[in-house]
């Protein structure tokens, strides 16, 4: 499982979280809310094949997308959605259930994820870069 709030490629931490899950958590010490980025992790945008759209990933200051680690890369992302889903996972891990409609949308956008699968990276920026940008 991917931790929440890493990087796309090696999973380092690329937010800092305000509040972590306490030790007796199945997430014990992941990031639990009030998320702030890293100023040197980069949002990096990846080409998608069916669509032609483009999804968002974060990656650290250290790592590039190599366009033969994509497929297994999106795999793993594609595997975290499904486990996102999992009413059995959501309760064992803590989550709140999801009300119908964050269902529907969560199930929409993994079937997207599922069908619509990267071909490469369009480039990166700083986070910093972005959130000044739309400031």
């Amino acid at each position: 499982m991917r931790r929440r709030g890493g990087c796309f490629v090696c999973d380092k931490p690329c937010f800092e979280s305000r509040t972590v899950y306490p030790q007796e958590h199945p997430r014990a010490g992941q990031p639990r809310s009030g998320l702030v980025v890293n100023p040197a992790a980069r949002r990096a945008q990846l080409l998608l094949a069916a669509s032609g759209h483009t999804a968002m990933v974060t990656i650290c200051e250290t790592c590039e997308i190599a366009p033969e680690a994509l497929p297994a890369l999106w795999r793993r992302a594609v595997a975290n959605g499904a486990l996102e889903l999992d009413r059995d996972y959501r309760r064992s891990m803590g989550m709140k259930p999801l009300s119908p409609a964050e269902e529907v949308e969560k199930r929409d956008h993994f079937h997207l994820m599922l069908y619509d699968v990267p071909i490469g990276a369009l480039g990166s920026e700083a986070w910093s870069d972005y959130l000044a940008r739309i400031e």
